[in-house]
């Protein structure tokens, strides 16, 4: 270690390397295992459901659905690297929010600006559940960031969110919400 390297500094790349790691194991690695696993006439759409999270998000059920694959299967091959985009992307802002100047003036120039409304900040973190919903993976994650939230309490509801539309877009894929509204 370096003399202006303190335990602070360690402690943060150990923050920002269990961000990074648990981003990997969910957006790839445990999909590679569900997809390993899956029967071998399935899984061709296991990997098309993997490949399509990262550009239509939680609407990759879908996919999978309609190419056979398990609906259980298809639910974690979408809500896994969904939830594991989430931590990478937290992670990333994370970590350029500790290391460049340039960006945590950004970040004060926004927190000061959030301070004059406080309709921001009425809810809080439980926000981040309904914020993921409505604006996907990759903008929730970066203003439940920008907000301030706190990370870990961030990342599990915008989990609950995901896990929350995927079914919704699961079943009404499945025809099971056709049951109640027709």
């Amino acid at each position: 270690m370096g003399d202006n390297e303190g335990p602070v500094q360690r402690s943060d790349r150990i923050e920002v390397s269990s961000w990074m790691f648990g981003s990997i194991l969910l957006t790839i690695i445990l999909p590679a295992l569900i997809i390993f696993l899956l029967p071998s006439d399935q899984r061709a759409g296991g990997i098309a459901i993997w490949v399509a999270v990262p550009l239509i998000e939680y609407l990759a059920i879908s996919v999978g659905i309609g190419l056979g694959v398990d609906p259980v299967a298809s639910f974690m091959l979408t809500v896994l690297p969904c939830i594991g985009i989430c931590m990478l992307i937290m992670g990333l802002l994370s970590y350029f929010g500790e290391r460049s100047e340039r960006f945590t003036g950004f970040l004060d120039k926004v927190q000061r600006k959030i301070e004059r409304y406080p309709r921001f900040g009425r809810y809080g973190v439980i926000s981040s559940f309904i914020l993921v919903i409505i604006t996907g993976i990759y903008i929730g994650s970066g203003i439940s960031f920008l907000l301030g939230w706190q990370k870990v309490k961030a990342l599990l509801l915008m989990a609950l969110g995901i896990m929350t539309i995927t079914l919704a877009i699961g079943l009404g894929t499945l025809g099971v919400v056709e049951l109640f509204f027709v």
